[in-house]
């Protein structure tokens, strides 16, 4: 396997097209009490917190990058799953709502559902994604063979939708 520099890398990642999301770059900031309080070296922090997409976070970077694919193909719906209260659905959700996309979302919940949503759950109904909940077995990870039949059973009911 070739062994690339950054400059390559990065060369090769700029020729995959992409759609703007988010606002870089972000900061470093410096923890001055935590430098301070382990006597060491000096740590800094990446604010992706600060990207501008749904509370920010490294997953917008990736988002750039399936949104433009999403659009290229003329889709007019994007089906992603997680956990229930995922930052990646959220911001997957905003960024599809951006531009015009249909956001469906499977989420795996592993506790009963509170009687007033709250957090990216709400988050997510408010962006108007249709959210699928299924039961997921609390500590155990679901299979990917599970979860590729249920998202293959959603898009068919979301072309049935008409997207």
């Amino acid at each position: 396997m070739a062994a690339f520099s950054i400059s390559e890398i990065k060369k090769k990642i700029e020729g995959f097209p992409k759609k703007n999301l988010i606002h870089l770059p972000t900061p470093l900031q410096k923890l001055e009490n935590l430098s301070q309080e382990l006597g060491g070296p000096e740590i800094y922090i990446k604010r992706d917190d600060m990207t501008g997409l749904a509370f920010g976070g490294n997953k917008s970077r990736k988002l750039e990058f399936i949104i433009q694919d999403v659009l290229s193909k003329k889709a007019d719906a994007i089906i992603t799953w997680a956990s229930l209260q995922s930052n990646w659905c959220l911001q997957t959700a905003a960024a599809a709502r951006k531009f015009g996309i249909k956001p469906v979302l499977l989420l795996f919940k592993t506790y009963d559902l509170p009687e007033e949503y709250d957090g990216n759950l709400l988050l997510d109904y408010i962006l108007d994604a249709d959210v699928i909940i299924k039961e997921a077995e609390k500590g155990k990870v679901v299979r990917m063979e599970d979860i590729l039949e249920i998202v293959e059973a959603v898009e068919n009911e979301v072309k049935e939708w008409g997207h």
